[in-house]
């Protein structure tokens, strides 16, 4: 006799002998879907904390920046001016190389009376401008200031006709630290040049390009010294005229290094406006919790 398949029992199981009740086979995990929303939320996220504002207190003066491209190819223009320089072979041209020396040496080993280097320093003017009557003065000028720049490297006493006092100089307005350069070349050869233009009392920045404007007025707005406000600010003006980058900024750094808090927030406003530079922005604000921590020491009329 057959044996009927046994019906599925109406009885519950014993306790702890049933298995759990497996999921559907067709029912998709969620965990993917929400990784899914956190990856794509997290660099909002992220971008939202970098955005939000946040005041960060300016620790220090942006580099001077000469772009290496220019900087290239002023010392080319440089090197072609100074290799057209005439020979030195006329009487007036030996006459003022003659006294050009002799007032580096006497930078350093002043020998002459009053009334000496009175005459030598008006010839020499006059001796200027006898060269831009002659059409040369960019010539014999390029040819000196590289003249200058090279003996930099010459140890020692030698070549003091040519150094004068301009390492000291350069020590002076911070681009020689401990005896190492740590301004950009360009710096030096555009105080080199400006130099040369003093010793002939022709203007400063005379023949120079806008690269080498940008390192002359670019350094002694970052770098001058901290007594010469109006020098400072004149330079900054010229060094954004010839397009030097984040003058703003730099501007904010000298106002605030004279205790000119507001000043320097509206500079950082105003450059964080022309650049959308977040930090910049941060800078405004610490700078405004500074204004508002001075008004509170401040007592108010009745004393409190």
């Amino acid at each position: 006799m057959a044996t009927e398949p046994s019906s599925p029992s109406s009885e519950p199981p014993e306790t702890g002998s049933a298995a759990p009740a497996a999921k559907p086979a067709d029912a998709p995990s969620r965990a993917p879907f929400y990784a899914v929303l956190v990856a794509l939320a997290l660099p909002g996220s992220l971008s939202a904390l970098w955005l939000a504002p946040r005041p960060a207190y300016p620790a220090e003066i942006p580099p001077l920046v000469v772009p290496s491209v220019d900087a290239a190819a002023t010392r080319a223009w440089m090197d072609e001016l100074a290799a057209a320089r005439p020979p030195r072979d006329g009487d007036e041209d030996r006459e003022r190389t003659a006294l050009y020396l002799e007032h580096g040496l006497q930078e350093v080993r002043p020998t002459s009376t009053p009334g000496q280097a009175r005459a030598r320093d008006e010839r020499l003017e006059a001796l200027g401008v006898a060269l831009v009557e002659a059409g040369t003065i960019d010539a014999v000028r390029a040819a000196d200031v590289e003249a200058t720049v090279e003996a930099l490297s010459i140890p020692g006493d030698e070549a003091l006709g040519e150094k004068g006092a301009f390492p000291g100089a350069l020590e002076l307005y911070g681009a020689v630290v401990e005896g190492r350069r740590v301004a950009p070349a360009m710096v030096v050869d555009a105080l080199a040049w400006a130099r040369w233009n003093g010793i002939h009392r022709r203007p400063l920045t005379e023949g120079m390009n806008d690269t080498l404007l940008l390192a002359y007025h670019g350094w002694l707005a970052y770098y001058g010294p901290r007594e010469g406000t109006e020098l400072r600010d004149a330079a900054l003006v010229e060094y954004m005229r010839v397009g030097g980058g984040r003058g703003l900024e730099t501007e904010g750094f000298l106002r605030l290094s004279r205790d000119d808090t507001t000043g320097a927030r509206l500079a950082f406003d105003a450059a964080y406006e022309a650049t959308g530079n977040v930090r910049l922005r941060n800078h405004a604000l610490a700078l405004d919790l500074v204004e508002l921590e001075r008004e509170d020491v401040h007592p108010s009329a009745d004393g409190t």
